[in-house]
């Protein structure tokens, strides 16, 4: 049975620690790693939230892979959904999602989420490698204001879990409607290797 990979803000409902082996065991909203989109949404409804992006998803500098995100009535946890596929794949294959939750002004539900989830991933991934929470400026603001914390959970295979809190400041959210945000990502191997090698 597959596990669910979830966050909840005051109730968290995660696998044991002797169950945490396998990244495609593990899902949000439903989804797991090397599932075919098509599972859950036509490929209708998959063009057509492409399509309503100027840049169609594509929003690395490599066109290799596309971002699509979606708000969907079923979500339970997560108020977005964000997934990874790969460009011309007509199976639609899930290689990276993530799960967010917003927090307009109120950036502490984030880090104690944040925390809380981190103490539980520790349990789970003893076996995997990992890099420990760091809290640097945002890459996309240039005035140094805005803040990104984040903690990775590495496998051998360079497959990935992360948790990431990103604290933006009152210029960004005013000028870009960006509000601050708490997200747990599940990488393929094969995304996390493209995303460090390629991407950019």
């Amino acid at each position: 049975m597959k596990k669910i990979l979830a966050v909840l803000i005051l109730i968290f409902t995660l696998p044991t620690p002797s169950q945490a082996e396998d990244i495609p065991d593990f899902q949000i909203e439903g989804m797991s790693i090397g599932d075919g989109l098509l599972d859950y949404l036509s490929e209708e409804k998959i063009n057509k939230k492409k399509n309503s992006y100027s840049d169609k998803g594509y929003i690395y500098k490599s066109r290799d892979f596309y971002s699509l995100l979606f708000n969907l009535a079923k979500f339970e946890t997560y108020e977005f959904v964000q997934i990874h596929l790969k460009d011309n794949d007509k199976k639609y294959k899930i290689f990276n999602i993530n799960g967010v939750n917003f927090y307009k002004q109120n950036i502490d539900k984030c880090y104690s989420a944040f925390d809380s989830i981190e103490k539980e991933f520790d349990l789970m991934f003893k076996n995997a490698r990992k890099v420990n929470k760091k809290k640097r400026p945002h890459i996309f603001d240039k005035s140094g204001k805005s803040t990104t914390t984040d903690v990775y959970y590495y496998f051998d295979d360079k497959a990935f879990v992360s948790i990431v809190c990103t604290d933006w400041s009152d210029e960004i959210t005013k000028s870009y409607k960006e509000f601050d945000n708490f997200a747990v990502e599940i990488s393929s191997s094969e995304f996390s290797k493209w995303l460090t090698n390629e991407a950019y």
